[in-house]
C-alpha cells in the first residue's frame, strides 16, 4: 500500500474484517480516499465543505492520502495507494486521476470535482447520467472556455490579431483527447475571432525555456497560459518573461495570490465551490446510498472574471472600462 497516512486513524487487520459488523452498528466512521495528497487550502477547503454539511472527520468519517505524492507525482501511483487501502469513496480532481482510480476499481464510488472532458475520454456515458462509477463537476466540457479567453483577451488589448497559447494540458500526464478537444476548441474560437493562433507546448517544467523561444518568435499580441502540470512549477519565470515582452497574459484558473506576479486577467470557475459542490456528492453517496452512476456531471453555474490592474500597470497598458465592470474581481 505504500506511504500511506490515515489521518489520526489506524486501522488493524482484525478491524477491517469485521468492518461490514461495525458499519452495521453505525460505529465505523466512512473511509474517503483523498487523491491526491491534499494539503493548506484545499484539505482546508474540503474539511470545511464537510463541516457545512455536518459531518466531522474523526466522527462521519477518516481520510485515506498518498503522502509525499502531491498534484501531478506519479499520479497512477497515487491512485494504487489509495485504491489498496479499500476507502469507501475517492474524492479527487483531474481526468487523469478519475481515470487513474477508475481503471484499478469499478466499484468504489469515485467524485472527481473538477474534470474536463468525462465522456470523451470514457469516465462517464454521458453528462446526465454517467452510468459507471465516477461522477463530480465536468469544469471544460460544453463551456467554449477556450474561445472566451481568446476573446478576452482581444478586449483587454483592443487589435490583437496574433495569439500564442502556453499549451500544459499534454500527455502523459493529461489523456490526449482532452489535448486534442482544447486544440479544437482554441482553433475554432480564434477563427471566428479573426485571430491567428500559435500553440506552444509545456509538458514539463524543464521545457520552458524552449516554449518561451517558440512563443518569442511568434510575435503574438497576446498570450493565453493553461494551468496544467508543466507551468506550475515555472509559473513566475513564465510572468516575468511576459512581462518583459509587453505580452497580456490570461489563465483558465485563478491563481495563488501570493505570487509576486500575476496573470493580467484570470477567467475560472470558483475552485471551492466546486469542492463544496463535490463534497455534497460524497455525502448524497455516502449517508443516502445513491449511485455515483446515477448523479449527473454537473457543470458550473459561472466563471470568475479577475483583473489584475498591477499588471496592466506593469505591461503599460489600460483596461476598458467596459472590461472592468463585468469583472468579478478587480485587483488594485
Amino acid at each position: 500500500m505504500g506511504a500511506i497516512v490515515r489521518r489520526r486513524f489506524l486501522v488493524a487487520v482484525g478491524a477491517a474484517l469485521a468492518a461490514p459488523l461495525v458499519r452495521a452498528q453505525g460505529r465505523r466512521p466512512y473511509l474517503i480516499g483523498l487523491l491526491p495528497e491534499y494539503t493548506g487550502v484545499y484539505l482546508g477547503w474540503f474539511l470545511e465543505a464537510m463541516r457545512r454539511q455536518g459531518w466531522r472527520e474523526g466522527r462521519e468519517f477518516e481520510l485515506v492520502q498518498p503522502t509525499g505524492l502531491l498534484f501531478g507525482v506519479k499520479h497512477e501511483e497515487a491512485a494504487r495507494r489509495v485504491v489498496a487501502a479499500r476507502p469507501d469513496i475517492v474524492f479527487t480532481v483531474g481526468t487523469h486521476y478519475a481515470l487513474a482510480a477508475q481503471n484499478l476499481s469499478r466499484t468504489i464510488p469515485i467524485v472527481v470535482w473538477a474534470s474536463g472532458y468525462p465522456v470523451e475520454t470514457g469516465l462517464a456515458e454521458s453528462l446526465a447520467r454517467p452510468g459507471k462509477n465516477v461522477t463530480g463537476n465536468a469544469a471544460y466540457a460544453g463551456t467554449s472556455i477556450w474561445g472566451k479567453l481568446l476573446q478576452l483577451l482581444g478586449e483587454a488589448r483592443p487589435g490583437a490579431k496574433r495569439v500564442s497559447v502556453l499549451m500544459c494540458y499534454l500527455p502523459p500526464f493529461h489523456p490526449r483527447v482532452e489535448t486534442d478537444l482544447i486544440y479544437r476548441d482554441l482553433r475554432d474560437g480564434a477563427q471566428q475571432l479573426g485571430m491567428a493562433i500559435h500553440i506552444a507546448p509545456l509538458a514539463r517544467a524543464e521545457e520552458v525555456d524552449a516554449a518561451l523561444r517558440s512563443i518569442a518568435a511568434s510575435a503574438p499580441d497576446a498570450v493565453v497560459l493553461t494551468t496544467g502540470l508543466g507551468i506550475w512549477p515555472v509559473r513566475q519565470q513564465v510572468l516575468a518573461f511576459a512581462l518583459e515582452k509587453r505580452w497580456p497574459t490570461i489563465a483558465d484558473v485563478h491563481w495563488d495570490p501570493r505570487d509576486a506576479l500575476q496573470p493580467l486577467m484570470s477567467y475560472s470557475p470558483s475552485m471551492e465551490l466546486l469542492i463544496r459542490e463535490g463534497v455534497g456528492y460524497v455525502v448524497r453517496i455516502l449517508r443516502d446510498g445513491a449511485k455515483a452512476g446515477d448523479l449527473p456531471m454537473l457543470q458550473p453555474a459561472k466563471f470568475d472574471l479577475s483583473v489584475n490592474l498591477r499588471t496592466a500597470k506593469a505591461l503599460g497598458i489600460s483596461i476598458p472600462s467596459t472590461l472592468l465592470l463585468r469583472a468579478d474581481e478587480v485587483i488594485e
